[in-house]
C-alpha cells in the first residue's frame, strides 16, 4: 500500500512543482511584456522630444542670419554684438516650448565668446560653470562624437546635442532626470523604477542600482531577475 501511495504521489508532486514553476514564468513573462510595451510607448515620446530639439537646432544652424553674422563678422564688432543680442532674445523666446531642455548654449571659439540661454520653462539645477561646458564642447568635437551624448556637470547628468558651423558651436542640454519625466509616469510599484543607462552604467536612480547590486550590462531582448533574492525584474 505504501509503495502504491509513493508511486502515485511522487509523480503528482513533480507535476505540481513543474506547474508552479511554469505558472511563475508565465506571470513574469506577462509582467515583463506589459512593462516593456508601456516603456516603449513613453520612450517614443522621449525620442520625439529629442528629435524636435534636434530639428530646432538644425534650423537655427542653417537658417538663422544672426548666427551667420557671428561666424563671418571677424572685424565688425558692432554687427557681431547686435547679432548676438538678437540671437539671444530669439532663443530665449523659442525654448520654453521644449520642456526637456535645461539650456541652450552658443560658443564662438574664435572669439572665446560663450552664451548660455536658460529655459524658463524647465527646472534649473545648480549653476554650471561656462568653462566646464566649453571644455566639454572641445573634447566632444575632438573625439568626433555625433548625435546625442551624456555629460556630467556638477552633480547632475545631462543629455547633450551639439552642432558646429565653422567656429560656432550651438547645442542644447537637458537634465537626464527631467527628460525621463514621460517614462516616470509608469507606476512600477513602491520599489520599482525606470532609469537611463549609458554604457552599462546608470545615469538616473543610481542609488537603487548600487544598493541592490543590479547589473545592467545585459542582453535586454529578454527580461532578467536580478538583485538580492532575485527580487527585481529587469526589462
Amino acid at each position: 500500500l505504501i509503495m502504491i501511495f509513493v508511486t502515485i504521489m511522487i509523480p503528482l508532486i513533480i507535476l505540481l512543482i513543474y506547474h508552479s514553476f511554469y505558472a511563475t514564468k508565465v506571470v513574469y513573462n506577462q509582467v515583463a511584456e506589459s512593462n516593456k510595451n508601456m516603456m516603449t510607448l513613453y520612450m517614443n515620446q522621449i525620442d520625439q522630444n529629442m528629435e524636435d530639439i534636434d530639428k530646432y537646432l538644425s534650423r537655427l544652424q542653417a537658417l538663422n542670419y544672426d548666427l551667420q553674422i557671428m561666424e563671418y563678422s571677424s572685424t565688425d564688432e558692432s554687427n557681431y554684438l547686435l547679432a548676438r543680442m538678437r540671437l539671444y532674445n530669439k532663443v530665449l523666446d523659442d525654448i520654453p516650448i521644449f520642456n526637456s531642455i535645461s539650456f541652450v548654449f552658443i560658443y564662438a571659439s574664435q572669439r572665446n565668446d560663450f552664451m548660455r540661454i536658460d529655459n524658463s520653462g524647465a527646472t534649473q539645477d545648480a549653476i554650471i560653470g561656462q568653462d566646464d561646458i566649453k571644455q566639454y564642447i572641445l573634447e566632444l568635437t575632438e573625439a568626433e562624437q555625433q548625435g546625442w551624448n551624456v555629460a556630467e556637470f556638477g552633480q547632475n547628468y545631462y543629455l547633450t546635442r551639439i552642432l558646429r558651423m565653422g567656429n560656432i558651436y550651438i547645442g542644447a542640454a537637458g537634465n537626464a532626470k527631467g527628460m525621463m519625466v514621460p517614462i516616470n509616469m509608469i507606476d512600477f510599484g513602491e520599489y520599482g523604477a525606470s532609469m537611463l543607462v549609458a554604457n552599462g552604467s546608470p545615469v538616473t536612480n543610481e542609488q537603487l542600482i548600487r544598493e541592490n547590486d543590479i547589473k545592467l550590462d545585459l542582453d535586454l531582448s529578454q527580461y532578467h531577475l536580478l538583485g538580492e533574492d532575485e527580487q527585481f525584474l529587469l526589462v
